[in-house]
């Protein structure tokens, strides 16, 4: 993904001639895509935390766990009553943390984001 470097919108692409090219939908900015190669993109996570597996070593501080505790608390999320859509593990949370973001456009309903307390499974409803 590309960004604006003056406002940060996702820049499109848009088809044009002779090449096509990324435009900003919020500000006039234009650059040509001038490639005669396929546009490959790599993506590093080297300095993202690392999820805990059963090899590493417990309590190592480049290393996280999946999930949290039942009744942890986290900032900024509301919590629902609403049944673990996990089939996987077969959880029978019945508490999850929620937030709505409007994705589409303001006369389509908001997607619901939840995330289990206490296996940590997330899941979206449309």
């Amino acid at each position: 993904m590309f960004f604006c470097p003056f406002c940060g919108t996702l820049l499109l692409i848009e088809p044009a001639y002779p090449c096509n090219r990324f435009s900003c939908s919020s500000c006039r900015y234009v650059v040509p895509i001038q490639s005669r190669r396929p546009l490959t993109i790599n993506h590093s996570f080297l300095k993202y935390n690392k999820v805990v597996d059963d090899d590493d070593e417990k309590g190592s501080s480049n290393t996280v766990k999946r999930g949290v505790k039942e009744e942890e608390e986290v900032d900024g999320g509301q919590v629902i009553t609403v049944r673990c859509q996990n089939d996987e593990k077969q959880c029978d949370g019945d508490r999850a943390h929620y937030v709505q973001i409007q994705m589409r456009s303001a006369d389509e309903p908001a997607t619901t984001f939840f995330k289990c307390l206490k296996c940590g499974f997330q899941w979206k409803q449309d």
